[in-house]
């Protein structure tokens, strides 16, 4: 908000002093001529402006109180809509929590379901019950050489190249050996290109020394060597082709191997240990091969709606709060201390259309029969333990109430609120933005308004100041001429 200039708080200062009421520019005392000061005289010239001034900053300070109202408002409302956008959003949306899933295994022998596979499901997926033996796991091919003393030292090998590749990897590597490479010289040249032939080198150092290993990259896919030039892979005991280990055939760590696992009883294979093909919506992953039966349960995740009620409770409580606030009447009858937007039509509507919203019934189910209730300030009471219990006995109900049925053409609780919400409290596009944007361009006008009156008071006021100077100037002139005059008179007579 603009200040009113130095000059005309100055003025104004010289108003009173003379007797003016700042506020009509009105004298209100007499005032003489005798000692008054350039500044009283010029004072009652300056009161349009002060008054002018004055008008306008009053108009601004209005214009902010209802701005900060307003943005308040604003953000009450956006607490809303997100708070009811999470109860309304439709089936296949991930904000929705009524379509947070929980899975839960379980199996009536000794092994623990957690031990042999764990399971998740995305959001929206039918809930039920599905039967779960995993046979077998699947494995990735791992080959290991023969033994050396160091793994930094040279291994004396005959010049030579040989490829290698898994059998999902994109591109053969091919690596290179001669009288000075060693394990490590081997082991990186593989690495280097993991990426593409499928595979990842490792020296391990065991009892019997250091032994290069080779694993696939991903399970279920063979590994395969082959000499280009001389026979490196023989030497190094990595010949997948050899048929014993005298022609260098190696040691399988592991051979690659497909999952096995049957579901609700029908046989299902897969070449990763994540499965997420077979049940709609849920991924199980394979962790060890079990004979026993396990139970794999998906439900509705009662906790997670629970905690997104009490958030719009609370969000709309805190609405109901500003509202209250804004319709409060004081003993006189007229606008509490704290009711800015009191009689406001904007509050008014929105208002009623959200408190409309919380009397919808769907379903034959209503906000009181899940267990929120109204008190006597219009604000909501929950009943934990009622509307737990509706969760738990009548899932589809509650959302049913909350976020519409489509087949009746029925609006939903959240679903009416996040509209009013959205339509009137985006700060983008929102009604109250409009009003918001409307009121602090008037507030930009009045400040323009203020310092152009401010400055055509400060010029006024100086050129007045200089004429009362003048005139000052002359009268103090004829004064001393006067009392010159005088004492001569008064001479001559006594002569």
């Amino acid at each position: 908000m603009s200040s009113v200039s130095a000059a005309s708080t100055t003025g104004l200062a010289a108003a009173r002093k003379a007797g003016i009421n700042s506020s009509t520019g009105q004298i209100s005392s007499t005032a003489t001529t005798t000692g008054l000061s350039t500044a009283n005289a010029v004072a009652p010239y300056l009161q349009p402006y002060i008054r002018q001034i004055v008008s306008i900053q009053t108009e601004e300070t209005s214009n902010t109180a209802l701005i900060n109202a307003y943005q308040t408002m604003q953000g009450l409302l956006t607490n809303l809509e997100t708070a009811s956008s999470e109860l309304q959003a439709n089936y296949s949306t991930s904000a929705n929590a009524f379509n947070n899933r929980t899975v839960s295994l379980s199996t009536t022998g000794s092994t623990s379901a957690s031990s042999v596979l764990s399971a998740t499901a995305t959001e929206g997926t039918p809930t039920g019950t599905y039967t779960v033996v995993v046979n077998n796991i699947a494995t990735a091919d791992s080959i290991a050489g023969i033994s050396y003393a160091s793994s930094s030292t040279a291994l004396g090998l005959a010049t030579g190249t040989f490829t290698i590749k898994s059998a999902d990897g994109s591109a053969a590597s091919s690596i290179s050996v001669n009288s000075s490479t060693t394990l490590a010289n081997i082991e990186s040249q593989i690495n280097a290109h993991s990426s593409t032939n499928g595979v990842t080198a490792t020296i391990l150092n065991v009892a019997s020394g250091y032994r290069l290993v080779i694993t696939a990259n991903n399970t279920d896919e063979a590994i395969t060597t082959t000499n280009t030039s001389g026979t490196p892979t023989t030497a190094l005991g990595i010949n997948t082709s050899a048929a014993t280990v005298a022609a260098g055939k190696p040691t399988y760590l592991s051979t690659a191997a497909a999952a096995s696992l049957t579901v609700d009883g029908l046989a299902v294979t897969s070449s990763s240990n994540t499965v997420s093909s077979v049940i709609p919506g849920v991924t199980l992953n394979l962790t060890s091969a079990s004979t026993e039966t396990l139970n794999l349960t998906i439900g509705h995740n009662v906790a997670s709606v629970f905690t997104t009620v009490n958030t719009f409770v609370t969000a709309y409580n805190q609405w109901r709060a500003f509202v209250n606030s804004n319709e409060a009447v004081s003993s006189s009858g007229t606008a509490g201390s704290t009711a800015v937007l009191w009689g406001d039509s904007t509050l008014r509507t929105v208002s009623g259309q959200i408190d409309n919203a919380l009397s919808f019934i769907v379903d034959n189910n209503s906000l009181t029969g899940i267990g929120l209730s109204l008190n006597g300030s219009n604000q909501i009471e929950l009943n934990s333990s009622t509307l737990s219990t509706n969760l738990t006995n009548n899932f589809s109900s509650v959302q049913l109430l909350f976020a519409g049925d489509s087949t009746s053409h029925q609006e939903g609780i959240a679903q009416s609120i996040y509209s009013t919400a959205l339509e009137y409290g985006d700060t983008s596009v929102g009604y109250v933005q409009t009003l918001v944007s409307s009121l602090q361009t008037q507030n930009a006008t009045h400040a323009t308004e203020v310092s152009a009156l401010q400055q055509q008071a400060s010029e006024y006021e100086t050129f007045l100041l200089a004429q009362y100077g003048r005139l000052t100037s002359k009268i103090t002139a004829n004064d001393q001429e006067a009392s010159l005059l005088t004492a001569l008179t008064s001479n001559n007579s006594n002569n």
